[in-house]
């Protein structure tokens, strides 16, 4: 009988505890915690013989969304990134980049990613994000595309 009493309190004390909850707090508790995925994009540039052999290793990468994706300058040239079409292309900062990012927007970096560099984004947004690489001085580009699912690919 006494272990009748204590299963029905401590299951009444239970359900008081999780139904006097905020309903945001109900839900946060069901939720499962997802962990990050890091994607790393390497911005390759060989300088020989007056050429410039470039490339992105990957090309192309499927994130989920608030996923950190960081580029690596390992070329011989200072690089800008620009995401997204378009000629109206709002300035920013290569540090600043991050969340904000919008599919349908233009972006261009005002300073360059020196070689040995790296920027991280997280994208918040779900969407097709298309990006070029722009080697200084050199008249030259590589373009990739970040995928950005809800959730892990």
């Amino acid at each position: 009988m006494s272990q009748n009493r204590i299963f029905l309190i401590g299951s009444t004390l239970f359900c008081l505890a999780v139904c006097l909850l905020p309903s945001n707090a109900r839900e946060a508790t069901a939720q499962i915690v997802r962990t990050p995925r890091e994607y790393i994009i390497v911005i390759k540039g060989d300088v020989s013989d007056a050429n410039l052999i470039t490339g992105l290793s990957p090309r192309e990468v499927s994130a989920g969304r608030g996923d950190p994706v960081t580029w690596i300058n390992e070329s011989q040239v200072e690089v800008r990134m620009r995401f997204g079409k378009g000629t109206q292309c709002r300035k920013v900062s290569v540090r600043s980049l991050g969340w904000r990012l919008e599919p349908d927007k233009c972006y261009e970096t005002e300073d360059t990613l020196k070689t040995g560099e790296s920027t991280t984004i997280r994208f918040k947004e779900v969407g097709v994000f298309h990006y070029e690489v722009e080697y200084a001085d050199r008249n030259r580009r590589e373009k990739g595309v970040i995928r950005v699912q809800s959730e892990n690919p």
